[in-house]
């Protein structure tokens, strides 16, 4: 499911994502809250799972890392995360007290991170597997 919505996200090049549950369901951020850089976990979507049945939330970064996107009103230069940004470690609303942990997929590695910051990276050869055996099989 994560690496199509990869595929996905390289393709139409907006951000993918979703909830993963403890039941085995994966529950999907609809259009409507994905865009081009990020992924809206504090819309009313999250809220189709319950607190105690997630397990992990995921997102996508199609675009290649600290690629230049432009400059700030105050000068400053903006560029894309390479590996989880600020705004992916702090969490967001609905999910930060609720989750403890996240993934990432992007062009080059999987992160499995949480606030703390990232506690694996697996290189872009292990993306061509199934992402997320070593997970369900520790």
């Amino acid at each position: 499911t994560m690496q199509a919505d990869y595929q996905r996200s390289r393709f139409w090049r907006k951000e993918y994502g979703g909830i993963l549950t403890r039941d085995g369901n994966v529950v999907r951020a609809s259009a409507a809250y994905r865009e081009k850089y990020g992924v809206n976990f504090d819309a009313a979507w999250t809220g189709q799972v319950s607190a105690d049945n997630m397990a992990t939330h995921y997102h996508t970064h199609w675009d290649a890392n600290n690629r230049f996107l432009g400059y700030t009103a105050s000068g400053d230069i903006v560029r894309t995360a390479n590996g989880p940004s600020d705004i992916d470690l702090s969490f967001v609303g609905n999910t930060r007290h609720l989750i403890p942990n996240a993934m990432l997929v992007d062009r080059h590695s999987l992160y499995y991170y949480n606030m703390n910051g990232v506690s694996d990276n697996f290189g872009s050869t292990f993306l061509r597997y199934f992402p997320l055996y070593w997970w369900w099989n520790k």
